[in-house]
């Protein structure tokens, strides 16, 4: 029963802890009018890990979870743009790396996934969905 427990505790730890950023920060812009709360977390390098796969992987498992998808991310807006690259900011990040970042918004919460390209200049992103705050 012990190890039943520690392989469960283990599982939500791989995989809820990315979706949900654990440093959360307030960010703002009062210039350009953006604010709000971003995060993100170091996953690993697109040599180990694929990006696309662990996007849908990390969306299942909220499905299974029983969260529910508000809308699907197809462009981010330049306040998301700018919450993204503050939440990064935390980090000396690389061509290449992964990063699951959380941006909350309101009562809205945009999870997605990003890799480092162009010396650092740009991102890919994957995954991308909203889901409502459930507190």
């Amino acid at each position: 029963m012990k190890k039943v427990i520690i392989s469960l505790i283990t599982f939500v730890l791989l995989w809820v802890t990315p979706i949900y950023a654990a440093d959360i920060k307030w960010y703002s812009d009062w210039k350009n009018g953006y604010c709000g709360y971003a995060g993100a977390d170091y996953i690993g390098t697109t040599k180990n890990i694929d990006p696309n796969a662990y996007a849908n992987n990390a969306e299942a498992h909220l499905r299974s979870l029983g969260v529910y998808i508000t809308r699907y991310c197809q462009k981010i807006s330049k306040q998301e743009n700018y919450l993204l690259w503050s939440a990064l900011s935390m980090y000396n990040y690389s061509d290449g790396e992964v990063y699951a970042v959380t941006i909350q918004q309101g009562k809205e919460i945009l999870n997605l996934f990003v890799v480092i390209k162009d010396g650092g200049k740009s991102c890919s992103l994957y995954g991308g969905w909203y889901i409502l705050d459930p507190t």
